[in-house]
């Protein structure tokens, strides 16, 4: 049902036609208003032959990696050669560009991390001088990048065993010199999966099991725990890590266990094996709750994933200290699928759904697993109004009294999710409704000095610190630097000076 799947699939065709930054290409455009003094904001603009797909901005140097590809049709017959595209290295400060190659997608990628531009082709990794476009040094052959400090130059990747899956070592290179730093020896049969900094020097990577990894030195530890499945290719089954100032959660598709900071392990504590996919933990006092989503990533190639179903949803909940199951939950009916959890205070709010088209949110006493509320969703309303997709978090904001406020501040008692058309907030006892379409929403951008950036139809409203808006930019999202904010919009990058918006 692809309203609940992400079916992965690249967009059919690239154009090869080459990017070019001509005088003729380049002027002024009004880019929107300043609503302080009533006068409009003007742009320098400069324009590609073919649209922009994406941009990496790097306020630091002042620079972008630019994308640019047009898409052939869906019609058309597809070939290899269409998914050629022009990356362009663009100077923000004097608008021109630096450098232009390009790529074919099916083959390799450029990509920028800070000042740093990498170019990778198969799982080989290179280095680009930022000034010529050209090769400085390989990095690696058949590498997976894991982690990356840009201010201080390194790169740590993992080396891949030929003909085989998995890794064998582990390596920190100084992207200053192609130097290494240190060696690790690090055996691993399944993908690996970095997600958070446990603190500033200790990462997490999941793959055959839990590891921290010392980005300063290759030290670490290890925790056996079973995160992939599957005969014929491979199914990852575990939850992402949930840590505190002291202790380390995870589930896998055997177990869940607790270790501490140092990799001790506290307790560990089977799951039921047939019904595990990937879930998500979290903790209320003395409860660590596990939901189980009936859903799994599936891995036909290494790094590469889909979604699809597997096991089956529910929640169950471990005594924090000692692992012992209190309970577990399941849907026997109208539930093959956990959306979203969330939880306020002592309860657990769930999206749940089926392949035949039902929803429903219900809430749960997380003490007891006993079920408080529920609010059913049937087919014939989720055809007509649009399927929920998920529970609605702090970044999106209504304007109430000529303020900026966020949505599930509106009742904190109650709970809000998106559906296809807008938001829907419920009250404690998912009964009284309340509906906002998408044209009221205000998605928070970020701040800027003591200024608010928000994303509203299309456009970047700017408000100052009491929630006056100042400025309206005709942008969906902006850049700020210390003195020009820069957005793209069809063929073009736009620099504008921040004098102009912040007055």
């Amino acid at each position: 049902m692809k309203r609940f799947f992400v079916l992965m699939a690249l967009m059919a065709g690239f154009s090869c036609l080459q990017a070019q930054t001509n005088p003729e290409f380049m002027n002024y455009e009004t880019v929107g208003r300043n609503l302080l003094n009533n006068t409009e904001i003007v742009a320098f603009k400069t324009s590609f032959e073919i649209p922009i797909h994406s941009a990496s901005f790097d306020t630091v140097t002042n620079t972008a990696l630019v994308t640019l590809w047009k898409d052939p049709g869906e019609s058309q017959i597809v070939t290899h050669g269409d998914y050629t595209c022009t990356v362009v290295y663009f100077d923000l400060e004097n608008n021109k560009s630096k450098w232009q190659r390009q790529i074919n997608l099916q083959d390799g990628k450029y990509w920028k991390k800070g000042p740093f531009v990498f170019r990778e082709f198969g799982k080989d990794i290179s280095l680009i001088d930022e000034e010529t476009g050209k090769e400085k040094f390989k990095i690696g052959v058949s590498v997976h990048p894991l982690a990356y400090d840009t201010e201080e130059g390194w790169m740590i990747y993992a080396t891949e065993r030929s003909l085989t899956r998995g890794t064998d070592l582990l390596k920190r290179v100084d992207l200053k010199t192609n130097k290494v730093d240190w060696k690790s020896k690090f055996v691993s049969e399944q993908d690996l999966d970095i997600r958070w900094n446990l603190n500033d020097s200790v990462v997490l990577i999941v793959g055959d099991g839990l590891h921290a990894l010392n980005v300063n030195d290759g030290t670490g530890w290890f925790v056996k725990l079973a995160t992939e499945v599957g005969a014929y290719y491979p199914v990852k089954i575990y939850s992402q890590p949930f840590f505190d100032s002291t202790f380390v959660y995870m589930a896998g598709s055997k177990e869940i266990v607790k270790v501490d900071h140092f990799g001790k392990e506290i307790w560990r504590t089977e799951l039921p094996v047939k019904k595990m996919s990937y879930s998500s933990l979290g903790v209320y006092k003395d409860n660590l709750v596990l939901v189980n989503q009936g859903i799994a990533q599936v891995c036909p190639y290494p790094y590469e994933t889909f979604l699809m179903p597997w096991g089956r949803p529910f929640f169950t909940a471990f005594d924090l200290h000692n692992g012992a199951m209190l309970y577990t939950h399941e849907r026997s009916k109208n539930a093959d699928f956990v959306l979203d959890a969330i939880h306020y205070e002592d309860s657990l709010y769930m999206v749940i759904a089926d392949q035949e088209d039902h929803q429903s949110i219900e809430k749960y006493l997380i003490s007891t697993g006993e079920l408080l509320e529920k609010k059913d969703f049937p087919p014939l309303t989720v055809h007509s109004s649009g399927g929920i997709t998920g529970f609605v978090g702090p970044q999106i904001y209504v304007k109430a009294d000529s303020s900026f406020v966020k949505v599930i501040d509106k009742d904190t008692l109650g709970v809000c999710v998106f559906c296809e058309k807008g938001i829907i907030q419920l009250d404690s006892k998912l009964r009284n409704m309340e509906y906002y379409s998408y044209d009221e929403l205000y998605v928070y951008q970020g701040k800027y000095d003591d200024y608010r950036f928000y994303s509203h139809e299309g456009k970047t409203v700017v408000a100052d610190a009491d929630g006056k808006e100042v400025a309206i930019l005709n942008f969906p999202k902006v850049y700020c630097t210390a003195s020009e904010i820069y957005s793209i919009k069809d063929k073009s990058i736009y620099v504008i000076k921040k004098e102009s918006v912040l007055k």
